[in-house]
């Protein structure tokens, strides 16, 4: 029995032996991998500079090819070339061609206007060209303008001295089907097309070649402007409701990496106003793809153009226009094969015979942009703003109800006959008197916001921000680490903050004297209930489609109209006696003006004036009688201050229908 002991000891020490040996490995390769990592980074970074470098110097390469193609063609600018000239072994070119240019065309150029005049390199076989250099530029236009005559007359042909480039770029229009003609003239190459528009830039050659439109098409500014974004969540379920609250304005969102699996139910994850999720699962630990679609759009699900063996989902949208286009959204793992590329091409080939716009999103985990290519995208969001509002938490209503108890109305307020006086006096006597009793204070509005967003979580989202920003830079293991300890505190306080407002709505409910119409609102945010306001995105009639709203509001209009016929229409009474036009004098009474008072909804906005209705309910005994006098003499001058129906009217603004 010892000898056993014995032997398990040996071994539980050779085990422990090995075990610590296999930890200082482990160690020794963690630690050689972070140095690694390190240089991998430098390395990164090493190749970005040096892309930069490249695509710098190829910018400044092309743009010396540009200029120096610019300033031969300028030197070039008073030259002529003249091909297929007789060629005699002892000739005197100047002399011969100028006298034949004399008697032939009737063309007289003083040799002295002549800088150059020599045969220059041809094809073998035919006469060389010649070089004609002027010293003026009157003195070329005036022989190209008899060029006709000389090429007839000569037997030859006269054209500009162009450059290497700019004559390629004429041959090359030349041979091409989309453009009808191509010259040179003053220095610029141009070409027409079919409907005769004239061409001159290199992106409209470009765009004229390859039958591209260069107009911007229809107009587009009476349809839905759609908003489509892709996020890379690294597991959708926990992420859920940051992408309710930052995405829920985008019409299309794309999820790339959503971890999910069939375990994982369609109500689980769907979002409020959106279509049941669109989903391409892999499994709880990596990939997956899926597509979040408004409920007012309408959709099908392409798997005919999708390949087996490629997290790559398309789907078919129809826009209110009744538009179609392909939205795709594709998940590349890093450590992927070539072959992937491969599926991806035959994927997107497919999608490219569909002859439909298409938007292609996701996480390729391939970088392949230049880093010199910039592209700029705005959103347009409501800003914050600061907005005044009373303090009623320290409201001194003892105070103000002493005051205005104490106020002598008639010499403050109804010292003048004129109404539009009497009314400014109520006003200013009376705001001036709250504004001493009941303090303001000033409030940050954010109508982007969430109603449980608070000054932690939006301080913890710009911290997270912040070191995201720093973690992608760098790329060091610590900054990605904070990161992530950042972003799961977000993800905590916002559940928790979710959670605290939903016990307020909750205890709010409970509550009895709340208005019947608050209850409801509360009620239906807190179970989600919320009535759909947005047109189905297409109705379906006589085996036909329809999505413009025009077509299916008229479907729906024949509908109802053939179903709702009323054949015997109810006569209209005649009624002669004419309309009472005689209004008997009355007086308001302070007990009416006091129960209206009373009766004001604290909830509501302060109106024209500014003067909170919930400050006219809690001084309403002490206000009644002054306002009861208002009233009073307003009807009896039968007048209405000028400065109240201003104030209305400069509340009231015009809303245009289309």
């Amino acid at each position: 029995m010892s000898e056993v002991k014995s032997e398990v000891e040996k071994l539980k020490t050779n085990y422990d032996s090995k075990i610590s040996h296999l930890h200082d490995k482990l160690n020794t390769i963690e630690f050689e991998n972070g140095n690694l990592l390190e240089k991998n980074a430098s390395l990164h970074s090493d190749l970005r500079k040096m892309r930069e470098v490249v695509d710098e110097n190829n910018k400044k390469a092309t743009e010396s090819v540009r200029l120096g193609n610019w300033n031969e063609q300028y030197s070039r600018k008073k030259n002529v070339k003249i091909y297929h000239l007789p060629e005699n072994r002892n000739e005197d070119l100047p002399h011969s061609l100028l006298n034949e240019l004399k008697n032939q065309v009737k063309l007289d150029i003083n040799p002295s206007e002549v800088v150059a005049m020599h045969r220059i390199p041809g094809k073998e076989g035919n006469p060389r060209p010649v070089l004609i250099k002027f010293l003026r530029m009157d003195t070329k236009i005036s022989l190209l303008r008899k060029k006709k005559a000389i090429n007839e007359a000569l037997k030859v042909r006269i054209g500009d001295d162009i450059t290497k480039l700019n004559q390629g770029l004429l041959n090359r229009l030349y041979q091409h089907d989309n453009v009808i003609s191509s010259w040179y003239f003053n220095g610029h190459v141009y070409g027409s097309d079919e409907e005769g528009t004239r061409h001159r830039s290199i992106i409209q050659f470009l765009l004229l070649v390859a039958g591209i439109e260069q107009n911007p098409g229809p107009d587009q500014s009476n349809k839905k402007n759609l908003k489509i974004v892709h996020n890379n969540v690294c597991s959708l379920l926990p992420k859920l409701d940051l992408i309710n609250n930052e995405l829920h304005d985008y019409d299309i969102i794309c999820i790339s990496e959503s971890h999910l699996d069939k375990s994982i139910t369609d109500d689980q994850i769907k979002l409020n106003g959106f279509h049941k999720p669109i989903r391409l699962d892999r499994n709880r630990h990596g990939g997956g793809v899926t597509i979040y679609i408004k409920n007012s759009l309408h959709f099908i699900i392409r798997n005919d153009i999708s390949v087996s063996n490629l997290e790559l989902l398309w789907v078919e949208v129809r826009n209110c226009s009744n538009e179609k286009f392909l939205v795709g959204v594709l998940y590349r793992p890093p450590n992927s094969n070539s072959n992937l590329w491969d599926l991806f091409s035959e994927s997107v080939d497919k999608a490219l015979d569909c002859n439909l716009p298409i938007f292609l999103c996701g996480d390729f985990n391939c970088d392949m942009m230049s880093n010199s290519i910039e592209i700029s995208f705005k959103t347009f969001k409501q800003h914050s703003f600061k907005r005044q509002i009373r303090d009623f938490k320290r409201a001194d209503y003892e105070g103000l109800k002493n005051q205005l108890n104490d106020t002598d109305w008639d010499d403050v307020v109804f010292n003048s006959n004129n109404i539009n006086d009497v009314y400014m006096n109520f006003v200013k006597t009376f705001e001036s008197t709250v504004n001493r009793y009941i303090p303001t204070k000033t409030i940050t509005v954010r109508p982007n916001d969430k109603p449980f967003m608070n000054n932690l979580i939006r301080n913890k989202i710009r911290h997270r921000n912040r070191i995201h920003h720093k973690a992608k830079t760098s790329n060091n293991p610590d900054h990605w680490k904070k990161f992530r300890e950042i972003r799961n505190e977000i993800i905590s306080l916002v559940r928790k903050a979710k959670d605290d407002y939903k016990c307020k709505l909750t205890s709010q409910l409970i509550d009895k004297n709340i208005p019947p119409g608050k209850w409801w609102r509360i009620a239906k945010s807190v179970s989600n209930f919320t009535k759909n306001r947005d047109s189905p995105p297409f109705l379906e009639h006589d085996g036909q489609i329809f999505i413009h709203p025009l077509d299916k509001s008229e479907i729906l209009n024949n509908h109802f109209a053939d179903i709702a016929n009323i054949d015997i229409e109810p006569e209209i009474p005649d009624n002669n006696e004419p309309p009472p036009c005689h209004l008997n004098k009355f007086v308001i009474t302070e007990k009416e003006i006091l129960d209206q008072l009373k009766i004001l909804n604290v909830n509501k906005p302060a109106g024209p004036d500014g003067i909170s209705p919930r400050i006219l309910k809690e001084v309403a005994s002490f206000i009644s009688k002054p306002l009861t006098k208002l009233f009073n003499m307003s009807l009896s001058v039968k007048q209405v201050s000028p400065q109240f129906t201003l104030q209305q009217r400069r509340r009231v603004q015009q809303v245009y229908q289309k």
